[in-house]
């Protein structure tokens, strides 16, 4: 096989492996808008099911990844960061649901999650970058203006957050107002992040697209 034949075929096999990951990036965000409706609807009997549900598609996300290892390391990093994510939501929400795990430690325990899952998709977005050998920058900034938007949203959420575990760590009933308003916004921003993980399949679609173009180009 010639040296373009060769440089053909690993390019369509990045293309298959990103495709794979649109679709797992697909149904995990249609999942995500499930638990939150489960969750708001009082379907908690559910929700551990929904959350053990989503692990697995986080889990086959973050495997996928792995085989993208040799495109570029930050894959590998990714993939960590993801599982470490969701593997804290995991234990977060099964511990307190299943095994009666105390409020105060699932309070404390969760918020990693909140910090991994920027640190991943900012890598996954890297990783992307370096996959695109595009004559034009479009699709780097594509995966630049979507690295920026969620690391606000989970910056904005993890604020949100702290700022009410310290008004009730206050044990001030005067402050029952804003710990509502500040929960309230943070729910808010929670299901706009849910709703904006669609924007993650359109973005793997697009560059499977940019793959398969510079693979065709490649040849001519």
């Amino acid at each position: 096989m010639s040296d373009s034949g060769r440089k053909q075929k690993s390019l369509s096999l990045v293309g298959m492996r990103i495709s794979a990951l649109s679709w797992i990036s697909l149904i995990t965000t249609i999942i995500l808008n499930v638990r939150i409706i489960v969750f708001l609807t009082g379907g908690f009997d559910h929700f551990p099911h929904v959350t053990i549900v989503l692990f697995a598609m986080y889990f086959a996300f973050a495997c996928s990844l792995f085989t993208l290892a040799r495109q570029s390391k930050f894959f590998i990093y990714s993939g960590i960061m993801l599982l470490l994510a969701t593997s804290t939501d995991l234990l977060s929400w099964i511990g307190l649901w299943k095994y009666d795990m105390n409020i105060d430690y699932f309070i404390k325990v969760w918020p990693f999650c909140i910090l991994f899952m920027p640190i991943f998709l900012a890598l996954l977005s890297q990783g992307m970058m370096a996959i695109d050998k595009s004559p034009n920058d479009n699709l780097i900034h594509q995966w630049k203006r979507y690295r920026l938007t969620f690391i606000i949203i989970y910056a904005a959420r993890f604020f949100l957050y702290q700022c009410a575990f310290a008004l009730l760590g206050k044990n001030d009933l005067e402050n029952g107002f804003s710990i509502n308003s500040i929960v309230l916004l943070y729910g808010a921003l929670t299901v706009v992040c849910d709703l904006l993980s669609l924007w993650q399949f359109f973005l793997l679609r697009y560059t499977v697209d940019e793959v398969k173009a510079y693979s065709e180009y490649s040849i001519k």
